[in-house]
């Protein structure tokens, strides 16, 4: 039975989309940076998020090729500590927290580079530095 227009053009449609998340896991897989590689395949993040909420083998393969570039990274560096802290910020950064007692509470993290020196707690009262692990 022949294929109405819809119908092959709804596969043409998936057979793109498929096409374009190799492409974007092959950018990742270089530089797991979200943004640059949904650009290199002209999409948005907002789409590659929406993709990755519907296909979780997708996101799995996005997992996999960060967790692949980042051994990779660190078995090619020295300084791994800096690698880890600036490109898996989120997993190795040190973290601050502050909050206020003001009726609107507003909660943020700021990474401090790491020659930072960590806030002086006598010069800003009510400001909580969360421990990093590795100075435990």
């Amino acid at each position: 039975m022949a294929k109405t227009k819809a119908e092959q053009r709804n596969q043409d449609q998936l057979a793109e989309i498929a096409r374009l998340k190799d492409d974007y896991i092959r950018y990742f897989e270089a530089a797991p940076i979200y943004r640059m590689a949904a650009y290199s395949i002209g999409r948005d993040e907002d789409t590659l998020l929406t993709w990755r909420k519907e296909d979780p083998e997708f996101a799995e393969k996005i997992r996999r090729a960060k967790a692949t570039w980042a051994l990779k990274k660190i078995q090619a560096t020295r300084d791994t500590k800096f690698l880890l802290e600036r490109i898996l910020k989120e997993d190795f950064a040190q973290k601050v927290e502050l909050e206020s007692n003001q009726p609107a509470s507003i909660s943020f993290t700021y990474v401090l580079p790491p020659d930072q020196h960590p806030p002086d707690s006598q010069a800003t009262p009510g400001l909580a530095e969360i421990p990093r692990p590795d100075h435990q």
